[in-house]
């Protein structure tokens, strides 16, 4: 081979490790598994067999344990094939069912139910960075517990018609992050038992039909930063004529202009939905939208164009809002005024609220309700070249064209 098609090769191979970064390669002595558990065999006996860091695959169907609580005494991911049909049944024990010990473990996409007296759902004891995820919390007398635990997070739950507390935290249990769960027809939603529970952060939960939605005895804080706002509160009605960190500038923007009982100063004015946009290189993005309207076919595909569409509905007559969240690791633009929102393919120009920060651009309109065909557009969306693949393309072709002149020249010497 020539020494130009080296050159070729050895600059082609780097613009690609540059473009496609390689992926982490895990220790052959320690391979992470997965272990798929059919209704016909334990969860326990998958956790006693199971490795540091393994993947433990829950099968459809409704799981039966012949004694509780299960014991995750190590750090897995016990993960659910489906929320709606992996379905976690206690039969009424009254010990709990998962009971958590490992800290970095994670339970996402399983329905846990029915457990008696004053047992949990799932229990977090003494662990550091434990997440629970899409999952459905039913019918126990506490949904999930945590007892002296840290850095945790609790996102994206049905927490739902539980007999005591959706979510209760004690002894000193703090810093966890308590984000976008539905928190419904629970005696009371969240239980803050005591005053050495602190710094743990709730936003863009839904608190509906709770008999009280939250009894906070600690020191913690009920919203995010603004713009990114709060929770949304069923028993709560604030006009949103303002906008604003201190919501003292005219023009609405989705969020109350008062704060709710002093608590959530940026609570939301409808309930709060997440729609998955994207996933890239492991990581998720979603698009959080609060309204009320009914919301569907939500839509991001870059290889179409640089926009996001979905179906607002609601009945003819009435008003409907939104207001959305768009990640700028998804789609963005440089300048705000470069953003256009459509509604039926007419594009709106009056009263759309736009402001961003460094994660996300937030935006919101109204509109009449019907049917809105809505899309927002932008001017860049992922994945795009990034700076250092840009200039070693260059090189490569800087590089290719100094060859060749090279080479030209040393086959006219010789001729």
């Amino acid at each position: 081979m020539t020494a130009y098609k080296w050159l070729v090769v050895i600059m082609v191979s780097s613009v690609l490790m540059l473009t496609f970064p390689l992926g982490i390669v895990a220790d052959e002595s320690s391979p992470v598994s997965e272990i798929f558990v059919p209704v016909d065999v334990s969860i326990q006996e998958a956790i006693n067999n199971a490795a540091e860091g393994d993947t433990i695959i829950i099968q459809n169907g409704v799981h039966k344990e012949e004694q509780y609580p299960i014991f995750v005494n190590k750090s897995v991911t016990l993960l659910g094939e489906n929320v709606e049909q992996t379905i976690v049944d206690a039969n009424g024990t009254t010990v709990g069912i998962f009971l958590v010990s490992a800290s970095n473990s994670r339970i996402s996409g399983l329905t846990v139910q029915n457990t008696s007296q004053s047992a949990s759902g799932i229990h977090l004891a003494h662990v550091v960075n434990a997440e629970i995820s899409n999952c459905t919390i039913t019918r126990c007398p506490t949904g999930i517990q945590l007892t002296d635990s840290t850095s945790g997070n609790i996102t994206m739950n049905q927490i739902v018609s539980n007999l005591g507390p959706g979510i209760y935290m004690h002894t000193s249990s703090c810093y966890n992050k308590i984000i976008g769960n539905n928190i419904t027809d629970n005696p009371t939603g969240v239980l803050v038992s005591d005053m050495n529970c602190q710094n743990n952060l709730f936003y863009y939960n839904n608190f509906v039909n709770n008999t009280f939605h939250q009894d906070d005895k600690g020191f913690n804080s009920w919203n995010g930063t603004y713009p990114v706002g709060g929770n949304y509160w069923s028993n709560y009605t604030s006009v949103d004529l303002m906008n604003g960190v201190d919501q003292d500038v005219a023009g609405s923007d989705g969020i109350a202009d008062s704060a709710y009982r002093d608590l959530d100063w940026y609570p939301l004015v409808k309930p709060i939905y997440f729609y998955r946009m994207y996933s890239l290189n492991g990581q998720d993005y979603y698009a959080v939208i609060a309204t009320n309207s009914t919301v569907s076919s939500l839509r991001f595909d870059p290889g179409l164009g640089k926009f996001v569409n979905f179906s607002a509905v609601g009945d003819d007559g009435t008003t409907g809002c939104c207001r959305v969240a768009i990640p700028k690791g998804a789609l963005w633009v440089d300048d705000p005024k470069d953003w256009t929102i459509m509604l039926n393919e007419t594009a709106l120009t009056d009263g759309p609220f736009i402001v961003n920060d460094s994660e996300n651009t937030y935006f919101y309109f109204t509109y009449d309700h019907s049917t809105q065909a809505v899309r927002i557009i932008g001017t860049h969306a992922v994945p795009e070249f990034s700076l250092h693949v840009i200039l070693a393309l260059l090189a490569l072709l800087t590089g290719m064209f100094l060859l060749r002149k090279k080479t030209r020249r040393s086959l006219l010497a010789s001729s």
